[in-house]
């Protein structure tokens, strides 16, 4: 148990919750992944697909959640939340998987 009262699980590194410190950092963290790496991405690996690279980048993630020991494994995958929300899903994949033909070549 830790002096401030809470577990070593409960605690994180990095900048307190709810702090300017905290928001700093991940809008660092937003802009360095949304911005900082599509760039390097772009510049470096032009005209590849990036396909390769995001699923080595989810491995990691993955491995990193699983290592961490705040994270709540049951966040990973919830089975029991999928019914409510397929309706969602499949209207948003639907939306964006038929072809938008308004004004797009002639045809």
């Amino acid at each position: 148990m830790a002096v401030t009262g809470q577990s070593e699980d409960d605690r994180s590194t990095g900048p307190t919750k709810g702090s300017t410190a905290r928001r700093a950092y991940l809008a660092a963290e937003y802009v360095g992944v949304f911005f900082v790496l599509v760039i390097i991405y772009t510049a470096y690996w032009r005209g590849t697909s990036p396909i390769p690279v995001l699923v080595a980048l989810a491995a990691v993630i993955l491995v990193y959640l699983l290592r961490s020991p705040g994270y709540d494994r049951g966040s990973l995958w919830r089975a029991s939340a999928l019914p409510s929300q397929l309706p969602s899903i499949a209207g948003l994949w639907a939306r964006r998987s038929l072809p938008c033909r308004g004004g797009r070549g002639g045809g």
